[in-house]
């Protein structure tokens, strides 16, 4: 591990034998403070005298020679793309392990700008030489102090751009890490509630989710807070344990929020690329749209189908013989995905019937989704895959409930930047 310095270098003010060896009296005495291994001079060719002038004061006053640096000329001392491209290059030629500390003193003010970017960006200690300045403007010999420069406001300011970047794409755990590197931010426990609450609801942790609910949430971000409201009123609704009752007008839309939660989670899923678990909620989805019609059109429940209410709606025979020769052990008929929507049909309801226009389509679907490495095989699914198959859903989706796609809206989670 060394110990490195990168200082860009000029010529002075005037540009004249006095300032020159001002300057340098200065750059020296940050030499010396910060006592490096190495050093790496950034300038022009006429830095080149400042630079003779720093190894002239060396050698006076310490009687040796100042051989331990690098010239690294700078192609265009007032372009910041050249200037930063070379610092930037080479700072890339260090080890990682290497101690590396800026002094953006001297220079061009593009020159200044480039190199402190440069160690903000790399997370480098910034330094710079000050002192007391005579009636020429130029620093009084003796009186330089070198001055670190704190950048935890900077640091601070991009962490939470960072914390806000990942919550937008729903990566929590990492919006969490990024949180905690900040030094200073108001409603810092805030954030962090925030975070907490969309990535517990995200996981259908529901009930964790919702105690940690705070009213301040929505002034962390003026824009999101018609959205944040939206999601406490359907998080409310989703927690409600009143299931399917038709007394009460939100406990009655309970499921059909949950169906529309469990579509928003596919399309984050799918939003990050991860096709097979997207489609794996899809395929759930259209279990649900099937058990809530049942449910709330039948009061049949689909892990124990009762073959007496079938009966009373549907007088196919055959069909309700092939009910009874289903009996588990237990004495119970189970109903899975395509069962549920041919019972549907064959109690002669509509959804049944929609689902029946499209069997062939979603048979072959659903043996594609079968092959997924999340289900029985070893196949990774795609967008277009998920795509198709999100069309039909919806489809059965908002023939269930027309204002689905409505209740999606009031669910989806909301973003930092975007507006209402």
């Amino acid at each position: 591990m060394k110990k490195i310095l990168f200082m860009t270098v000029g010529t002075g003010v005037g540009n004249n034998i006095e300032t020159t060896e001002s300057l340098a009296h200065g750059l020296l005495s940050s030499i010396v403070n910060v006592d490096p291994d190495f050093t790496v001079f950034f300038g022009s060719d006429g830095s080149k005298k400042t630079v003779d002038s720093i190894k002239a004061q060396y050698l006076g006053k310490y009687n040796k020679n100042f051989e331990n640096y690098v010239f690294v000329h700078l192609n265009n001392i007032n372009n910041f793309s050249d200037c930063f491209k070379t610092i930037e290059e080479k700072l890339s030629e260090y080890s990682p392990t290497d101690i590396i500390k800026f002094n953006y003193t001297s220079g061009t003010k593009t020159m200044s700008v480039a190199s402190a970017i440069c160690a903000t960006l790399y997370k480098k200690e910034l330094i710079l030489v000050n002192g007391t300045r005579n009636d020429t403007n130029i620093v009084i010999g003796g009186t330089e102090e070198n001055i670190q420069q704190n950048l935890f406001r900077v640091y601070d300011k991009l962490n939470l751009e960072k914390v806000k970047e990942f919550f937008n794409i729903n990566m929590f755990e990492s919006a969490k890490i990024f949180l905690e590197k900040i030094k200073i931010l108001d409603k810092k426990d805030i954030y962090s509630d925030l975070i907490d609450y969309y990535n517990h609801w995200d996981k259908f942790n529901h009930e964790s989710a919702v105690k940690l609910y705070s009213q301040d949430f929505s002034n962390l971000s003026p824009n999101m807070n018609i959205q944040i409201q939206n999601n406490i009123k359907v998080l409310n609704i989703i927690n409600s344990k009143a299931n399917f009752k038709t007394d009460e007008k939100e406990n009655d839309l309970r499921c059909y929020y949950i169906l529309a939660d469990l579509l928003n989670n596919a399309d984050r899923r799918a939003g990050e690329g991860k096709y097979d678990d997207a489609i794996a909620r899809l395929y759930r989805s259209l279990e649900l749209i099937a058990q809530i019609k049942l449910k709330k059109g039948y009061r049949l429940i689909t892990s124990n189908i009762d073959i007496e209410k079938v009966k009373k709606y549907c007088t196919d025979a055959h069909y309700i013989n092939r009910l009874n020769q289903q009996k588990n052990s237990h004495g119970k008929v189970q109903s899975g995905l395509k069962e549920s929507f041919n019972l549907l049909n064959c109690l002669g309801d509509d959804l049944g019937k929609e689902f029946k226009k499209s069997e062939k389509k979603i048979g072959s679907m659903l043996s594609h989704r079968n092959m997924s490495i999340l289900a029985h095989g070893l196949e990774h699914k795609n967008k277009k895959e998920y795509l198709e198959f999100k069309s039909v859903v919806l489809n059965l989706a908002k023939f269930l409930y027309q204002d689905i796609e409505n209740f999606m809206e009031e669910a989806k989670f909301p973003k930092f930047g975007e507006t209402n």
